[in-house]
């Protein structure tokens, strides 16, 4: 997750960081007023510019909550309360 909710300014580039670093990427974005929407369009031309093709699937290892059960380590995906 990118952190677009907290960084609408700056989540596209940390996002594009990520895809470029691993053979797969789950990127996360929140349809709420003041987060992803102002970067999305030069996020997806800059993504379409690499040669990264976006997808609909999710794959497994991607998947930290199944049916309610942790299943994955969410130490990445959780931020720290201590500033």
């Amino acid at each position: 997750m990118p952190r677009d909710w907290i960084e609408p300014g700056a989540w596209a580039a940390r996002a594009l960081a990520d895809c470029a670093a691993r053979p797969h990427t789950l990127v996360v974005l929140h349809d709420i007023p003041n987060a992803c929407l102002a970067q999305l369009e030069g996020f997806l031309d800059a993504v379409a510019a690499r040669g990264m093709q976006l997808v609909p699937d999710v794959p497994a290892d991607c998947v930290p909550i199944v049916d309610g059960r942790v299943v994955g380590d969410l130490a990445g995906l959780v931020a720290s309360s201590a500033g």
